[in-house]
C-alpha cells in the first residue's frame, strides 16, 4: 500500500473516533546509528514498527495526541504526538462488560 493510500485510510479511520476514545496505534519510526557504519551495513538499516496505547485527545491536520492518563479536570499525563505520515493503523479499544 502506497503512503498516499496509508494516509488516506488513516484519516478515514480518525473520523470514526471520538475523544478519549482508548486506541491502539501502530506506527513507523525512525532508527539512528551514530556511529561509523560499512556502506554494506547500511543495506540492513530499517525503521522501526511501533505500538502506542493511549486516549486519544486531539486530532490535528498532521498529527494526533495521545495522552496514557487523564482526568476529566482537564489534567493528562504522558502526551505523544504522532505525525499522521507514520500512522500504519488504529485500533479503537473497548472496555469488557464484567
Amino acid at each position: 500500500m502506497s503512503l498516499f493510500d496509508t494516509v488516506k485510510k488513516v484519516r478515514s479511520q480518525l473520523k470514526l473516533l471520538d475523544r478519549y476514545d482508548m486506541i491502539l496505534v501502530k506506527w513507523e519510526d525512525i532508527v539512528s546509528d551514530s556511529s561509523w557504519v560499512s556502506n554494506e551495513g547500511i543495506e540492513d538499516a530499517t525503521t522501526a514498527i511501533c505500538y502506542s496505547i493511549g486516549f486519544l485527545m486531539r486530532v490535528e491536520e498532521t498529527h494526533i495526541k495521545l495522552s496514557y492518563c487523564y482526568d476529566f479536570n482537564a489534567e493528562s499525563g504522558s502526551v505523544e504526538v504522532i505525525p499522521i505520515g507514520c500512522i500504519l493503523s488504529i485500533v479503537r479499544l473497548e472496555e469488557e462488560d464484567e
